[in-house]
């Protein structure tokens, strides 16, 4: 329990004496609370009125400077020191304060000040002040603490580009995260305008802190179990769509991150989340959230933090004991959006080659028939973007991988395929069509040795990556059976040495990838492709 925390409840008759007296004292507390507030808005008035009456006066622009910093710090230090002692004096009689906590919490908003300077002060700023900051994030008045939260929010920007190392440091050796955990628990429980913008700013402070590039700190905020659960709680309350809020908004932002930085840390210590964020997505089964809203930012990290998780092992494992697949064949039939859904998080589901589960997976898309009845439509839509079409291509690759041979299911694709001649298989040809013309507007030599340098990495972003899964996908068809095999070799435009090219340019690929990466998971993942390619290949010179 923080220091703060602690005297609230002292003061308030916690850990001692009847809850009557308990009472009495938080009742006088509030009384008390009350009077300053209310001295402060008279003060803030007054000098209100004090400036209008000096508009003749030219007033020298104050200067941000070294020299304005001591002062200020000074003064700060001082004015800190006379109030605890005024507390002290008078602790029954808060009138008699009021002027010393008006004046702290008049320079505690100057502080601000420190972002108008030409000069990096922020170092300077702690190195001069943090022992008074120490002293104020442990002041018992909740409106001078709210006041330095909110300075603090100013100070704090990952995109500042000199250094912040100092105030860094400060952020990490004086407990400032477990601080406005603590403070962020008792503000929960206020209903009060002041108070909910001041967790607004609390939640803001903690997702800044997650961008900037600085290890010791992002540790911190990945180990810091206590907060992340606190969050996940958060996020469990929820109990409709029109209940979700901007703090709900910014909770799943920094939950994201922290997921982003150790999936499986987050798996392993916090699995629990994995339901909470099923519920949540169980909420939009019939709604589609608005584009550019509260609820579509919420909903969109919830998915991506749900695609993190899938990635892996222990994650798919308890997606699928939770009945998570189950849930996707129901969004998948609410409109576009529900269908990209579905999409996103079935391609991290099925991701690996080697899952036991993927074959039980494939039927189940079939078997519920939406898929099915409705993916080459969505495919011949013109403004699908290249994105969307290349994931979609991704689940029909692995259905086609998965799906046993001679199973109704797979008769079922085939058959889609090849019906109405060759409909729906015409759809991804047409497809590959469009996007090596594309590619073909680099001047690529596909017989040329990839060296994946920035041209390569245009053309994947022309449509190489999709002409990759379409040449997969017809490569299995070809070894479907020789009558398929023939009537596609006999199409228009089909061109086997292009074909082949391709396969061998995404071996390739995947030799360089593996030569990068450290994770064994995933290296063992694209050999397994490879080694499929290389099946592939052997049928196509045959």
């Amino acid at each position: 329990m923080s220091d703060y925390k602690r005297r609230k409840i002292d003061e308030s008759g916690g850990g001692g004496g009847s809850l009557i007296a308990a009472n009495r004292a938080a009742k006088e507390q509030q009384q008390q609370q009350e009077k300053i507030l209310q001295y402060l808005q008279r003060t803030t008035a007054q000098d209100g009125l004090n400036a209008a009456d000096n508009d003749d006066v030219v007033m020298e622009p104050e200067v941000y400077d070294l020299n304005w910093l001591e002062n200020l710090s000074k003064e700060l230090k001082t004015t800190v020191q006379q109030n605890s002692d005024v507390r002290i004096k008078y602790s029954n009689d808060p009138l008699k304060f009021l002027d010393s906590e008006t004046k702290l919490n008049e320079i505690v908003k100057q502080i601000s000040n420190i972002t108008l300077a030409e000069l990096p002060l922020y170092n300077d700023f702690i190195r001069l002040s943090g022992e008074s900051l120490s002293q104020i994030i442990t002041h018992p008045n909740g409106d001078i603490i709210n006041q330095f939260i909110i300075v603090f929010n100013d100070l704090i920007d990952h995109e500042y580009e000199q250094d912040q190392s100092i105030l860094l440091q400060f952020i990490k050796t004086q407990n400032i995260v477990n601080f406005l955990l603590e403070y962020l628990k008792i503000l929960i429980d206020q209903d009060d305008e002041d108070s909910k913008d001041v967790q607004i700013t609390i939640l803001t402070i903690f997702n800044e802190l997650t961008n900037y590039e600085d290890d010791e700190l992002r540790k911190q905020l990945i180990e810091f179990d206590q907060l992340t659960q606190f969050f996940n709680d958060s996020v469990r309350q929820i109990s409709t769509v029109e209940g979700i809020s901007y703090y709900d908004e910014l909770v799943t932002d920094y939950l994201f991150k922290i997921v982003d930085w150790d999936k499986l840390r987050f798996v392993a210590k916090h699995d629990s989340a994995i339901e909470i964020f099923l519920i949540q997505l169980s909420h939009f089964t019939e709604i589609q959230p608005e584009e550019g809203s509260t609820q579509e930012n919420f909903v969109e990290s919830i998915i991506s933090i749900l695609s993190m998780v899938l990635t892996s092992k222990d994650g798919r494992s308890k997606f699928l004991q939770l009945e998570g697949f189950e849930l996707l064949l129901i969004l998948i039939k609410n409109g576009d959006w529900g269908f990209k859904t579905f999409v996103k998080l079935s391609n991290y589901l099925i991701e690996s080659i080697n899952d036991t589960n993927n074959v039980e997976l494939s039927v189940s898309i079939i078997e519920s028939n939406f898929f099915l009845n409705n993916v080459f439509k969505i495919l011949k839509q013109n403004h699908k973007d290249r994105d969307e079409i290349y994931q979609i291509l991704k689940i029909l690759v692995k259905l086609i991988i998965f799906l046993p041979f001679n199973s109704d299911q797979r008769i079922r694709l085939i058959n889609k395929l090849v019906n109405k001649n060759f409909k729906s298989l015409n759809v991804l040809l047409k497809i590959e069509s469009k996007y090596d013309q594309n590619v073909s507007k680099l001047d690529v030599n596909s017989e040329q040795t990839y060296s994946f340098d920035d041209q390569y990495l245009e053309k994947i972003e022309n449509g190489l990556d999709i002409l990759q899964q379409i040449s997969i996908f017809k490569s299995w068809l070809l070894i479907e059976d020789e009558k398929l095999k023939n009537d596609m070799i006999h199409m228009k435009h089909f061109n086997l040495e292009k074909l082949k090219n391709i396969l061998n340019g995404y071996k390739d690929e995947l030799k360089f990838n593996i030569e990068n990466t450290e994770d064994d998971v995933t290296k063992n993942e694209f050999f397994e492709y490879i080694n499929m390619i290389n099946e592939l290949l052997a049928n196509l010179y045959t």
